[in-house]
């Protein structure tokens, strides 16, 4: 979504978009009307560290899948553009239709992206027929292959002024409040400002302040902390290093992106924790007295990626 923001721009310069979104798990909004909302094939965050897979099976329409492909009104494009959505992917393999990537995880495509030690053969696969697309222009921490570009930092991020008060912004959607709050309430010389997907409502607890997600709030903490806990998701570690905080990843369980993700961290210098357990708060103590930061200053190569891939479509 992110992405999204600034790639949409640079797109209506080469003719109409239209946006379709498949996903009902996300935390930023579109400042571009979208005009096809489909359910797709996301998964749902749990709260004790990983997907919470009955509500993702549960949310999942396999028939309202295919009647939305059905449905799709694919031939009223020139140009289709796919950030690892498997609806459009597969309709367009279907019906031969040129489609290209741009997205992160299309980033496996490569042998040289980053894996975790043991690799995950079954889930190597999900990452590569997930979404299916004829070429790829990808996104990692660093340039590993041909067309693998680094992070794309919103201009919210980039325009902005960054300050360090000292608080630790926590985000890590697979855990709720009550799994959180007793293990950062521990080091009390630190306050805390926990995102959380669980909770309806802002509260103070000791040290800790919960947020409802708030994408203006979040970028403004973001902007004037000292470090930040997180998933090792793709956009939050990225905006971190290019901001310079201090970066603490956990990945998450089960998920095997993120474990691809952690090994490209680690390489760089990220401490990675693997769970949340009695020893966390030690080792987060140990992480803001002796961590070093890693700090990367991503290239603007927006426009050069957009041209590259209409280039694909051999559009003038």
């Amino acid at each position: 979504m992110s992405r999204a923001q600034v790639f949409i721009p640079l797109l209506k310069q080469y003719g109409n978009v239209d946006i379709l979104i498949s996903s009902h798990d996300h935390d930023i909004t579109l400042s571009h009307p979208v005009k096809f909302r489909i359910n797709g094939l996301g998964f749902t965050f749990g709260k004790n560290g990983g997907i919470n897979y009955w509500k993702s099976f549960w949310r999942f329409k396999l028939i309202r899948f295919f009647i939305d492909m059905y449905q799709f009104p694919l031939n009223d494009y020139d140009v289709v553009i796919n950030d690892f959505e498997p609806l459009t992917a597969w309709l367009c393999k279907l019906k031969k239709k040129k489609i290209v990537s741009l997205s992160h995880h299309s980033s496996y495509q490569s042998k040289l992206a980053p894996r975790p030690i043991k690799t995950d053969w079954f889930n190597e696969k999900v990452l590569k027929y997930h979404s299916p697309c004829n070429a790829y222009y990808s996104f990692h921490f660093k340039s590993y292959d041909a067309n693998i570009f680094t992070p794309i930092i919103r201009d919210e991020i980039t325009n902005a002024i960054v300050k360090n008060n000292g608080n630790i912004l926590v985000y890590l959607p697979s855990y709720s409040s009550e799994n959180l709050i007793p293990l950062f309430e521990k080091i009390q010389n630190k306050r805390f400002d926990i995102f959380c997907k669980h909770t309806s409502k802002n509260f103070a607890v000791k040290n800790i302040d919960v947020h409802c997600i708030s994408e203006k709030e979040y970028i403004n903490k973001l902007l004037n902390c000292e470090g930040v806990i997180c998933n090792a998701g793709f956009e939050t570690p990225a905006e971190a290093m290019y901001l310079g905080k201090k970066l603490l990843c956990v990945p998450m369980k089960g998920q095997y992106e993120q474990q691809c993700n952690a090994a490209a961290l680690k390489q760089l210098g990220v401490l990675i924790v693997d769970k949340l357990d009695s020893n966390f708060d030690g080792i987060v103590k140990n992480w803001l007295l002796n961590s070093n930061i890693v700090q990367e200053k991503y290239p603007n190569q927006n426009q050069e990626i957009i041209d590259k891939v209409i280039a694909e479509f051999k559009l003038k």
